[in-house]
Order: structure tokens, then sequence, then C-alpha cells
């Protein structure tokens, strides 16, 4: 075992997992050739994955899973010691190995069961799964009566690409969820065209806000994915897991500037199904003092995610780098050069297609 998953949860950061550098720069036509190689055998997968038999897809996330991680060394390594910080007085370094393992085998069960599954029918899935169909078409009911729309706070737990589709099958019209664009056009345009193809509205984060406005206003579900380290400077240190935790603010400045409630949900796997995990919506705190607010307000749905995430450790993406931003760190400064570095990337990388 490798000395950094062995280390005690007061172990400090290894760096070579923690490395916020910029990567080092491919050539203009290795960069090409790889995107492109790499979008035809992605499409080719693709191809041959949604056709399958759902209980050999999940056989195929299993064989999947196993090698992603024996060969992504630096996932590995970042989900051993963020386990071993959180678990390491709980769990023996065994047990934390084999938790590992199964976050990578449920990280490719997400894609895998969605490719699937979405070529289902609308009736095949509520035949298969009740439950998800039956609490979805609640809360669209709820919805409805009320009139007003709701921020979704949902989360890297579960399957969150199959609870969007369920929602495009079940509830049409009523979720809108945000999402970050994909730089190469080519991944664009499919994952776009997979996301809304059964009447899941996607606004993208270089979009205008007032398109979440407009959706909130319309009596609408406007969800975030807000529970990883994003790289932004509208954010707070909250606690999660006892550890500072650097969270986006924006979902919480937007139903306090709306005035509208705050919901947390997530799709999880239960054996051979799913459920929806559901709390909420909460009037979320208005005491005149914006920052205390959102402040409250974040740590409040962080908490809830910790609860959850504690009941379904495995199925939450360990292999991000949670707690990489730290209260030291000087954000804004390579943040603000961060992003003309990745503005310029981008601006070479569409010349280049």
């Amino acid at each position: 075992m490798s000395d950094q998953a062995t280390q005690g949860v007061d172990a400090p950061l290894d760096p070579s997992v923690w490395k916020t550098g910029r990567k080092r720069r491919r050539s203009r036509a290795r960069k090409v050739i790889s995107r492109h190689l790499g979008y035809y055998c992605f499409r080719a997968a693709h191809a041959v994955v949604c056709r399958l038999p759902w209980s050999m897809g999940r056989g195929l996330a299993w064989l999947v899973g196993t090698a992603a991680y024996w060969l992504l060394t630096r996932e590995r390594n970042t989900a051993l010691q963020q386990l071993t910080r959180v678990y390491g007085a709980e769990r023996t370094p065994a047990e934390i190995h084999v938790l590992a393992r199964e976050v990578f085998r449920h990280t490719a069960s997400v894609l895998i069961d969605w490719v699937i599954l979405r070529r289902w029918s609308r009736e095949e899935l509520r035949a298969r799964f009740p439950d998800v169909a039956g609490e979805i078409e609640r809360l669209h009911q709820e919805l409805a009566r009320t009139s007003s729309g709701v921020v979704a706070i949902t989360a890297h737990l579960g399957n969150w690409e199959l609870l969007g589709h369920c929602f495009g099958l079940f509830a049409p019209g009523l979720l809108v969820t945000l999402a970050k664009r994909i730089y190469f056009e080519r991944y664009q345009d499919f994952i776009h065209r997979l996301r809304t193809g059964h009447g899941l509205e996607v606004v993208y984060t270089d979009e205008s806000a007032r398109k979440v406005l407009r959706a909130l206003h319309a009596g609408k579900l406007v969800a975030f994915l807000s529970d990883q380290d994003l790289r932004t400077n509208s954010g707070v240190f909250v606690e999660f897991f006892g550890l500072p935790a650097y969270t986006v603010t924006f979902p919480v400045e937007v139903a306090l500037k709306t005035r509208t409630k705050l919901l947390f949900y997530v799709l999880v796997r239960t054996g051979k199904g799913f459920r929806v995990l559901r709390r909420g919506p909460f009037d979320l705190p208005q005491t005149g003092d914006k920052e205390a607010d959102v402040l409250a307000s974040t740590q409040l749905w962080t908490s809830i995610l910790e609860e959850e995430v504690r009941r379904y450790p495995a199925q939450w993406t360990w292999i991000h780098a949670r707690w990489r931003t730290m209260p030291d760190s000087p954000r804004r400064q390579w943040d603000h050069r961060l992003k003309q570095d990745r503005d310029r990337e981008g601006d070479r990388d569409r010349e280049e297609d």
C-alpha cells in the first residue's frame, strides 16, 4: 500500500495529488489528433454499450471500474487520500481500499446505466422503477400547485445523469439544469443531444444568468451540481466532513435574490433499482445580513449532502479533489490568471477545430 494511502486523517496533503499548476502543453497537431481519435472511440463505445441488456451493462461497469482503479493512478491516490482523511479513524486501510474500488465501479456505472436506460421507453422505466417515477411526478404536482420556481441542489452522488433523464420523461418541462460547456465542439454537441433528447433543458455556465431567473419565474426547478471545488471566486468555506471545503455560493445567492425555496435531491442506486432522496424544499434565512445568510444557506445543504454521502459513501465522486482549495489560498489572484489562460486556450482550440 502506498504511503499516502496509509496517512492519518491529520497528515499533510500530498502535492502530487493536489497539484494545481498548468498541465504540460501538447502540440496543436497532437491535440487535434487525440481529441478526434478519442471522440470516434467514444462514439463507437456508445453505439455498442447502449444496445446491451442492463444486466450485462452492470457487469461491464464492474470490469471497467476495476480496470480504471488500477490504471488511473492519480485519481486512485486522490480517492484513497480523501477517504483516509475522512474515514481513517473508522476504517482500516484495507477497508478504505475496498471502498475506493467500489467508488470507481460506481463511477463507471453512472455513464453505462445512463446510456443503456435512456433508450428505454417511458413505460418500461415506469414499470421497472415505479418509485422513482412516482416521486418525480409528485414533485411536479406540488410545484404546479404553488406556481413557484425552486432552486434545487443535486450532487455527484448516485446517478445525476439518469436523474435528469427521468425528469425529462416523468416531469417534462419541469427541470432546467446548469452544466459546464465542453470546449471540444463535437463532444459538446453529442453530449448535449444525449441530455436533451427526452425533454431536459440545459443552460450552460457561459450563458446569461437571466435564463436561470426566467426559468424560476416560470415555475421551474433549476438544478445546480455544486458539490465540487469549482474554480470560481463566488464561494465560501463551509464544513464538510469536519474539513473546510470551498463551495460555490451562486445557487443560494439566486434563491435568496428571488426569494425561492431550496430543494436537495439525488438519485441513488439501491440493489437492483434506484431511489430518489429528497430533502426540502427549505425556506432560506433572510436576516438582512447577506453574507451571513449565504454562509448559513450553503452550510445547510452541505450538511445534508454529508449525511447522504455517509449513507452511500461508495456513490460519491471521491476521485475529485474536493478539498483542493485551502483557506489560505490566494484564490482571487490565481483564478484571474487561470481564467485568462483558459480563455486563450479555448480560443486556440476553436480555431483548430
